[in-house]
């Protein structure tokens, strides 16, 4: 049976953002006609927002539960995507008059506006559209083509959920990878960034609706939109962005309200229930909203329906995963315990890599504001931080947004993090509070203002240049082509081995491109590194599949490597260098290795026996 590859999923690449923008239209049509349906009245924007996470919420969940199952197939996961799609397309084609209306109405405020206005309608919007461009193109990142893809192809590849010890990424999946597994089966892989191109669109229309003046309404969207961070998260298929954005709407949902309305409780912690469910991050974040949520819900005597609730929603999103970390590695939130649990273990070491390997190139708070180089400007949040100097103008009313910025900050910074992506809830917090300010003292605020409109115009350009990297990537497969060639992790070296290696081979790699490989593989992702483990390695290689062309792919290799005894030659057999493939052109340099060895199977297979024994 061939091996299922990432070519062999898609659509056309024309087609597959319409799908993926219909998908979520048809999210869109259920949370606009089940609102008032259910709920029996409009929802207020936050509440629409939350209502909108959580159906996403409820489908991902069905499709983990068809996977855990082994119930996973293209053609069902079709059956439950499709009619969503057409639903989508109707729900468009229904409001556009009311859209051309809209259109029409901001074309005449353009016309009205002054001089600076219009300037800085240009360039939020420009930034929107630039956004836009960029989510339609083929995941390239390193990221996404590890574990964000690359795990949901391999459940489409089995049927379902294989457990991969050796796949250490694997473990830190959530909801959204089950998102992005649905989009593969829809034939499109671009879900997931136009998933985080949504997230920023509900997050600008919140802010919009939630400010109290409408003159704050230019420099509260030059706060979130000038964040160099964006360009990594959005044109992204890691589920981060869109789960900051569902818990800023759940505490929005209530912050404020005397009297919650038991419709409310529901769509807020639905919202935040999901967001938990994408990623470990947001348990820390989620739990300080989670405890707002219940202070909110007990002063209005429903804390018992806050508790049932919140019961029911973590049975449905998170203790699958839960139990499944569990059983399978003795940690339920796998590998976040191993500190715990294995101090001096494997799984601990392994855990220190990716901690190490995560670190920012400055120390707090410089690495929030600025990048050490231009190559890794994307992971800043940049002058936007200093609206912390303007804390000062926030009025009575919005202490309970300071309370929620507070609480963030503080403990993601006592638990360490230092990428700025985990810092992004605090942030819109504090960008939410001073919107919902009546007046804003204009000294500073127009010189401050003038400085993020500067910063939006850098973040502007590198989407023109990211949009003219990926944007073609949509439009044609010999394009798409092109653009995976020049700008996706690894693609040149998995195109490669495709083409020289023997159909019936299984590769043994330590590459990250996962979804790219071209054979059956054993994702050896961080485990190489750490060679003084050679017994756990080689109850992990128990699982490979009895062929005799087994091959060691790695861009290094040396004597203390656990498999160095177990090659054929101890030179490569095929070795080739490929020039970087990244998106970024200022971090584009140099290149990198590809090396082949064979491995002696029936020594390995002595190995292996040696281990058992």
């Amino acid at each position: 049976m061939q091996f299922l590859q990432l070519h062999d999923v898609i659509i056309h690449p024309v087609l597959s953002g319409i799908i993926s923008f219909s998908f979520l239209l048809g999210i869109m049509a259920i949370v606009s006609s089940g609102g008032s349906l259910v709920f029996k009245r409009n929802l207020k924007p936050a509440e629409t927002i939350c209502a909108f996470m959580m159906v996403l919420g409820m489908f991902a969940t069905v499709v983990h539960f068809l996977a855990i199952g082994k119930y996973i197939s293209s053609w069902g996961l079709r059956l439950l995507g499709y009619p969503l799609c057409m639903a989508g397309i109707y729900y468009l084609s229904r409001n556009t008059p009311r859209l051309l209306k809209y259109g029409d109405q901001l074309y005449k405020g353009f016309k009205s506006a002054s001089t600076s206005n219009k300037m800085d309608i240009l360039l939020l919007g420009g930034t929107l559209f630039l956004f836009f461009l960029c989510v339609l193109g083929p995941p390239t990142d390193a990221d996404s083509l590890d574990y964000h893809i690359g795990f949901p192809l391999d459940i489409l590849r089995n049927g379902g959920i294989v457990v991969s010890p050796d796949w250490f990424h694997s473990r830190v999946i959530g909801l959204g990878e089950y998102l992005n597994l649905l989009g593969l089966g829809l034939r499109s892989d671009n879900l997931g960034a136009v998933l985080q191109f949504s997230g920023l669109c509900w997050l600008c229309w919140l802010v919009i609706n939630s400010a109290v003046n409408s003159k704050n309404h230019s420099f509260l969207l030059k706060l979130i939109l000038s964040a160099p961070v964006l360009l990594f998260l959005i044109p992204n298929q890691k589920p981060q962005f869109i789960g900051s954005v569902a818990i800023v709407a759940a505490a929005i949902s209530v912050v404020g309200v005397k009297k919650l309305e038991t419709s409310t409780l529901v769509l807020a912690l639905g919202s935040l229930f999901f967001a938990m469910s994408l990623k470990y991050p947001f348990y820390l974040t989620g739990s300080g909203v989670l405890l707002f949520i219940c202070y909110k819900a007990q002063k209005s005597q429903r804390l018992m329906a806050c508790i049932g609730c919140s019961i029911i929603f973590y049975l449905g999103f998170l203790f699958p995963f839960h139990l499944g970390n569990f059983i399978n590695y003795g940690d339920p939130i796998s590998p976040l315990l191993s500190p715990i649990l294995s101090p001096d273990g494997y799984e601990y070491k392994k855990l220190r890599l990716l901690s190490d390997f995560a670190k920012p190139g400055f120390e707090m708070p410089w690495g929030l504001l600025f990048p050490r180089s231009l190559g890794v400007i994307p992971t800043v949040i940049g002058g936007g931080l200093l609206v912390v100097f303007f804390i000062g103008q926030l009025e009575e009313k919005t202490r309970e947004y300071l309370i929620l910025s507070a609480y963030c900050l503080m403990i993601v910074l006592l638990l360490g993090v230092g990428l700025s992506r985990y810092f992004l809830e605090s942030y819109f917090f504090l960008v939410m509070g001073l919107g919902a300010c009546q007046q804003l003292r204009t000294k500073g605020i127009r010189l401050y203002s003038g400085c993020l409109s500067l910063q939006l115009l850098g973040v502007m350009f590198s989407l023109v240049v990211g949009a003219y990297v990926l944007f073609p990537g949509a439009l044609s497969f010999p394009l798409r082509e092109q653009t995976m060639m020049s700008a996706a992790h690894r693609y040149s070296a998995m195109r490669w081995l495709h083409k020289n290696l023997p159909e019936n081979s299984f590769l043994i790699s330590d590459f990250r491109s996962s979804a790219l490989l071209p054979r059956p593989f054993l994702a050896f992702d961080y485990g190489l590194l750490i060679p003084e483990h050679e017994q756990e390695i080689f109850k992990i290689l128990e699982s490979t599949p009895h062929v005799e062309n087994h091959y060691l792919v790695t861009d290094k290799i040396s004597q203390k490597h656990p498999l160095f005894d177990y090659l054929e030659n101890k030179e490569p057999i095929a070795q080739q260098q490929f020039p970087q493939e990244r998106r970024n052109p200022f971090n584009k340099s140099g290149t990198y290795s590809l090396s082949v060895y064979r491995i002696n199977y029936p020594k390995l297979l002595s190995g292996l026996s040696k281990v058992e024994n």
